[in-house]
C-alpha cells in the first residue's frame, strides 16, 4: 500500500511542459472563432440549398460566392460581439498565467452554450426566411417567445421538425469539435501540464487579439459608416442580398432601432388632436377625378425623378427640352418637396407617406409592408422597375423597394440609358418604371445636364412601341422650395396648369386614380390633387418643419424658433407670426398631426412584416 501511494505521489508531481509560440488560451479562442464562422457559413449554404430546392430558382454560383464572402463580413462582426468578453478573459488568463480548471471549464461550457444559441437562431432563420421572405427581427422574436405560438407553428408546419433535427445533429458535431479543441489547448494549461511562453510573445498576441475583437465589433465597409444591413446589397438579386446578412446581426440592429423608436421624437400635438386633424383632411378627400382625366387601360407609367431640380429651373434657358414638354402637359404650380434628400422624395412619392423630419424612412432593419404604388399595380399584373445610376446599397433603397413589390431593380454607377430603355422594352406586361436621374456631377449646371438626359431618354422612348401608351411623370426629388411635377402623355393629356397646393405624397393617389377610376386607399396620407384640395403642404427637414399654402409659409425649428411668412416675405426676413398667431398655430398643428399619424401608421405596418 505504501509503495502504491508513493508511486501516485510521484506521478502527481510529474509536469508536462507545453511550449507554443501563441498562448494556448489565444489558440483556443481563435479555434472557437473559426468554428463559429464555419458553422455560420454551413447554415448559409444550407439556406441556399433549401431555397433552390423549393423555388427551383436563383442557382447562380457567382452570386452565391459573392454572397458567402459578404456573409463572412457580417459573421465576423456578429461573432466579434459574442466573443469580445471571452477574448478579454482569455487574454488576461494568458498574461497572468492562470492554470485553474475551475476557471476554464465554466468559460468553455458557457461559450458552447452561447454559440449553440447563436446557431439555433441562425438555423431557425432558414425556416423563417423561407416562409416570410425576410430575416428574423426583434418583432419576430417577441412572437417566438410564446410557447403556444411555437406549438401551433410546429403543428401547422411539421417540416420545421426537420430543421430542428438538422440543428441537433450539427450541435452534436459542434460539441465534439469543441471537446477536442478544449483538450488540445486549455486542458494543457492545467497541471500536470505547464504552459511555457515568452512574455513578449504573450503580451503582443494578447494585445493583437483584443484589438482584433474590438475592431470586429466596429467593422465597416471601406469609406462607409459602420456596417449596416444595406451593405449586404451588392447585386440585383434580392435573395442573394438577403443571404449575406447574419440573422443575429439583423436582430441586434432591429433591437437598436426599436429602442430608439420607443422615445417619441414628436410630441408637439396632442394625440387626439392629431388624429382629428388628419381624419378631417382625409374625410374631405375625393378620390374620383372630377375633371375626368383618365388613362387608357394597361397604360405604362414612367416616373422620372430629377435630383436637385427646382420648379424655377424648368425654364427655356436652363431646361429648354423639359420646358417644351411642359407646354404640352398637365403641370402643377404649387407642388412642394417632402424633404431635402433624394431618398425622401422617392419614398413619399411611391408610398404616399411623409418622411419624419427628413429621416430616411427606407433605411430601417425592419422593413414595413407598405401599400405603395408598386403593390397596387402588381394586382393588375404590372412589372415594377426601379433604375438609378447609384450603387446598389445606396440609402437602403433597393432593399426597401424589393420588400415592397418592385421586381426589377437596376442600381449601378455605370448604368447606361440604353440598358434602361431595353429593360422597359423587354417587359411582357404593362409596367411601372421609376428612373432616378443624377446628373449633378457632370460638367455644366445640374439642371442643364438633367435636361439633356431627359431629352435623350424621351427621344429613345419615342422609338419604342410602348411610348404612346405611357404616362411620363417628371418630378423633382428634393429641395427647399417648389419643385416641378409634370404629367406628359401627348396622345391623351391636354395642356393644363393645376394650382392646388400639393405635396409629393399626393403623386401616388393622383396617378393611380387616373389609371383606375375606382381606386381608393384609406391607409395613405396622400390626396388626388386633380379633384381634392389639400389644406397645407408639409415639408420636413433635419431641423425644421415647413407648412405652406398659396399665401403663407410657416417654419418651425427644433431650436424652438417659429416664423410665419407671407408670399415671399421670408426673402426680406419679415416675420408675421406675432400678428397672425392663429394662422401659425393652425399650420403648426396640421404639420405635426401629419407626422405623428405617420409614425403611428408605420409602426402598424412593421407589425405586418413580423
Amino acid at each position: 500500500m505504501d509503495i502504491n501511494k508513493n508511486i501516485k505521489n510521484i506521478n502527481s508531481n510529474i509536469t508536462n511542459t507545453v511550449k507554443s509560440y501563441l498562448p494556448l488560451q489565444i489558440q483556443y479562442l481563435f479555434g472557437v472563432f473559426g468554428l463559429g464562422l464555419f458553422f455560420m457559413l454551413l447554415y448559409r449554404v444550407i439556406n441556399f440549398a433549401v431555397h433552390s430546392f423549393m423555388t427551383f430558382s436563383d442557382v447562380n454560383i457567382i452570386l452565391l460566392l459573392r454572397s458567402l464572402l459578404m456573409g463572412i463580413v457580417f459573421d465576423t462582426v456578429t461573432m466579434g460581439w459574442i466573443f469580445l468578453p471571452f477574448a478579454l478573459l482569455m487574454a488576461a488568463a494568458a498574461v497572468f498565467n492562470i492554470n485553474k480548471r475551475w476557471f476554464y471549464r465554466p468559460l468553455h461550457l458557457l461559450l458552447c452554450a452561447v454559440c449553440a444559441f447563436a446557431f439555433f437562431i441562425t438555423c431557425a432563420d432558414i425556416a423563417y426566411s423561407i416562409y416570410f421572405g425576410t430575416h428574423i427581427n426583434i418583432i419576430a422574436v417577441s412572437w417566438l417567445q410564446s410557447p403556444s405560438y411555437l406549438k401551433a407553428l410546429f403543428l401547422r408546419h411539421p417540416i420545421y421538425l426537420l430543421y430542428l433535427s438538422g440543428y441537433l445533429f450539427s450541435m452534436v458535431w459542434f460539441v465534439w469539435l469543441m471537446y477536442c479543441l478544449y483538450n488540445a489547448t486549455l486542458l494543457k494549461t492545467i497541471p500536470p501540464y505547464r504552459q511555457v511562453n515568452r512574455r513578449l510573445n504573450t503580451a503582443v498576441s494578447c494585445l493583437i487579439t483584443a484589438v482584433f475583437f474590438f475592431a470586429a465589433t466596429y467593422a465597416r465597409i471601406p469609406g462607409k459608416q459602420p456596417l449596416n444591413v444595406s451593405d449586404a446589397y451588392i447585386s440585383n438579386n434580392e435573395y442573394f442580398n438577403q443571404l449575406s446578412v447574419n440573422p443575429l446581426f439583423n436582430i441586434a440592429k432591429s433591437m437598436q432601432e426599436e429602442s430608439l423608436s420607443n422615445i417619441p421624437p414628436i410630441t408637439v400635438v396632442n394625440g387626439s388632436t392629431a388624429k382629428k386633424v388628419v381624419e378631417e383632411q382625409m374625410f374631405m378627400r375625393n378620390d374620383k377625378t372630377s375633371s375626368q382625366i383618365s388613362l387608357p387601360a394597361a397604360s405604362n407609367i414612367v416616373i422620372v425623378f430629377m435630383e436637385d431640380v427646382l420648379a424655377d429651373s424648368v425654364s427655356s434657358k436652363d431646361m429648354p427640352f423639359l420646358n417644351s414638354l411642359m407646354r404640352n402637359s398637365v403641370s402643377f404650380s404649387e407642388f412642394y418637396p417632402d424633404g431635402e434628400n433624394v431618398y425622401n422624395g422617392i419614398y413619399s412619392t411611391l408610398f404616399a407617406m411623409p418622411n419624419v423630419l427628413s429621416e430616411n424612412s427606407m433605411n430601417t432593419t425592419i422593413v414595413p409592408r407598405m401599400q405603395g404604388m408598386a403593390s397596387v399595380v402588381k394586382n393588375h399584373r404590372y412589372s415594377r422597375i426601379f433604375s438609378a445610376r447609384r450603387e446598389q446599397k445606396y440609402a437602403n433603397i433597393s432593399r426597401f423597394l424589393a420588400y415592397n413589390d418592385f421586381n426589377v431593380i437596376q442600381m449601378q454607377k455605370d448604368l447606361k440609358l440604353q440598358q434602361q430603355i431595353k429593360t422597359l422594352s423587354e417587359q411582357p406586361f404593362a409596367f411601372l418604371a421609376c428612373v432616378l436621374i443624377n446628373a449633378g456631377k457632370d460638367k455644366g449646371k445640374p439642371s442643364q445636364n438633367t435636361d439633356r438626359e431627359i431629352k435623350q431618354f424621351i427621344n429613345q422612348a419615342k422609338q419604342q412601341t410602348w411610348f404612346n401608351n405611357t404616362l411620363f411623370v417628371f418630378t423633382g426629388t428634393n429641395g427647399k422650395d417648389r419643385i416641378p411635377l409634370i404629367f406628359y402623355m401627348p396622345k391623351v393629356l391636354k395642356k393644363a396648369v393645376v394650382d392646388n397646393v400639393a405635396s409629393q405624397t399626393d403623386v401616388m393617389p393622383t396617378v393611380l386614380t387616373m389609371l383606375d377610376a375606382d381606386y381608393q386607399n384609406e391607409n395613405i396620407l396622400g390626396l388626388n390633387i386633380l379633384s381634392s384640395q389639400r389644406t397645407f403642404a408639409v415639408s420636413s427637414y433635419a431641423h425644421s418643419l415647413v407648412v405652406r399654402d398659396k399665401d403663407w409659409k410657416y417654419v418651425w425649428r427644433d431650436s424652438g424658433q417659429e416664423s410665419l411668412y407671407y408670399k415671399g416675405s421670408d426673402k426680406q426676413g419679415v416675420n408675421y407670426i406675432k400678428a397672425n398667431i392663429q394662422q401659425a398655430e393652425k399650420m403648426k398643428t396640421y404639420g405635426f398631426s401629419m407626422l405623428q399619424m405617420t409614425q403611428y401608421k408605420i409602426n402598424q405596418y412593421k407589425l405586418l412584416r413580423r
